[in-house]
């Protein structure tokens, strides 16, 4: 009511004031009128690239029409205000009849369109609507109003007459255009106060300063009068309002939203870093405590089994029957396995422990052979400066590939690794001459357990790989030979830049 009030004294004031009888000569006030129409159509614009851009990321079919009817609404008031009295002639001789057409025309298009995005409210539309058609809309509804308005001119009614002032119907309409708005602003109202949404309180202010503006046009006498004037500046603001009203709608508040929600993430991402770090520190203490615990009791085990060792021996060695020593030789043989046993979780334990690193195949080989009683087997080596990256223990994996082909191949006289690249990564093989695995056997050959030794072996050898990506599958033929195919994919492999460098050198070099 306060407001209200405060539009009833101001505009009785503008009337006592007769502002009407005040006309700016034509030369003066042109410049002011084309000015105050160019920013009011660069408000249009405005608003009509941001809701037309919004569109591509919300797919809300209602905000793209609106952001076309503020494109129709914008290209209307450039022609009214080129078409203005004085002007030079644009459309034909210029007058006051053309623009203030144009200028009625934009006001309703824009009141209908008040009121129904009042009625809408925030009910989106996602529906498939294609923005080259509605483009396309956009130029066949401004040819259709602009054309006629051009066409009809002669025909149509007055609606300003020169030295007269304003026809009844240029009053009604202008009311028309100001009960639209009234009823907007109401719902907008309404909206407000229920949501507290400051973009509706934006817009409910720019109708009020629109119904300002439209009395203002239904006061003037002249079309170069200061009522006339006041109306365009009126305008202007309730331009301005109703683009920061659909700014904070569609970008202002979305990306509010959109900032506070990558705070929490962000606050969310440093508490989970800050757990990481904590787990990962206890999962260090504990594994190191396991490790400590595993040595010690491997370091017990191996000294019983010294002692084991020594007494089985003087039983082989005594005067006992022949089954005594047949037992004290099988306690033997369980001995060594039970230490090969060990060696293995040792080893085994070491599988991960540290960052996979580049190694030269080539001297990760020669370094594996040295720890191999190879006899007479020859190795045989075509790896070129292939370099993978893999894990510490790949050496070791080498060294149970040559152990077992001369443990398990029968009479093995070679071994060859060689290397190629594929469309798969490199291939890297291994392949003897010896009785080669039973097709039945070439998967189970990888189980834990699964062979006659301790079963461990080429177990280890998958672990290994697999740290990195890695497979091995046996590819060989039984009666010809092993032949054991490992793929180290994309990306885990590459040449050498140095040969004359390192073994290892960091994942990081890549």
């Amino acid at each position: 009511m306060g407001a209200a009030a405060s539009a009833f004294v101001f505009f009785s004031l503008l009337l006592a004031t007769n502002l009407s009888s005040i006309v700016m000569p034509a030369v003066e006030y042109l410049p002011v009128h084309t000015m105050l129409e160019m920013f009011t159509v660069a408000v249009c614009f405005a608003i009509f690239m941001v809701l037309w851009s919004s569109h591509r990321y919300t797919g809300n079919a209602t905000s793209l029409i609106f952001g076309a009817t503020f494109a129709t609404v914008g290209v209307i008031h450039v022609v009214h205000a080129l078409t203005y009295n004085g002007m030079p002639d644009f459309l034909g001789p210029t007058g006051v009849k053309l623009p203030t057409y144009f200028w009625i025309a934009a006001r309703i298009d824009f009141a209908v369109m008040m009121v129904a995005l009042a009625f809408l409210g925030n009910r989106q539309s996602i529906i498939g609507v294609r923005r080259d058609i509605v483009f396309v809309g956009i130029c066949v509804f401004l040819l259709i109003v602009i054309g006629s308005i051009v066409a009809n001119a002669d025909s149509l009614p007055d609606l300003v007459v020169v030295g007269v002032g304003l026809t009844q119907l240029k009053v009604a309409l202008e009311c028309l255009v100001i009960a639209l708005f009234v009823v907007a602003a109401l719902i907008f109202e309404r909206a407000a106060v229920r949501e507290r949404s400051v973009s509706y309180s934006l817009l409910t202010a720019a109708l009020a300063v629109g119904v300002f503006e439209e009395i203002c046009f239904t006061l003037y006498g002249s079309v170069y009068d200061a009522f006339n004037l006041l109306g365009h500046l009126f305008g202007l603001v309730s331009f301005m309002l109703i683009y920061f009203a659909l700014f904070a709608r569609t970008v202002a508040i979305p990306y509010s939203s959109l900032e506070t929600v990558s705070r929490a993430l962000r606050e969310s991402k440093d508490q989970l870093e800050a757990r990481v770090k904590e787990r990962t520190k206890a999962l260090a203490q504990t594994n190191k405590k396991l490790n400590l615990l595993s040595g010690l009791t491997r370091h017990d085990i191996r000294n019983e089994l010294v002692l084991l060792t020594g007494y089985t021996t003087l039983l082989e060695k005594g005067p006992s029957d022949p089954d005594s020593r047949s037992y004290a030789a099988r306690l033997t043989e369980s001995a060594k396995k039970i230490d090969a046993l060990l060696e293995f979780s040792k080893e085994y334990e070491m599988i991960g422990t540290e960052a996979p690193v580049w190694m030269n195949l080539s001297e990760a080989l020669g370094h594996a052979k040295t720890t191999v009683g190879l006899g007479p087997v020859s190795v045989v080596a075509d790896l070129g400066d292939h370099v993978v990256l893999a894990d510490k223990m790949l050496e070791r994996a080498l060294h149970n590939l040559m152990d077992n082909s001369i443990r398990h191949g029968g009479e093995v006289s070679s071994i060859t690794f060689r290397a190629h690249e594929s469309a798969r990564g490199l291939e890297l093989t291994v392949e003897d001459d010896g009785t080669g695995v039973p097709l039945q056997e070439k998967e189970r050959i990888f189980e834990r357990g699964f062979g006659r030794n301790t079963g461990l072996g080429l177990y280890f050898v998958r672990e290994v790989l697999a740290i990195t990506g890695a497979t091995i599958h046996e590819r060989g033929t039984a009666g010809k030979g092993a032949m054991f195919e490992m793929v180290f994919p994309q990306g885990t492999h590459r040449r050498a830049q140095n040969q004359a460098g390192a073994t290892l050198s960091s994942p990081s070099d890549t």
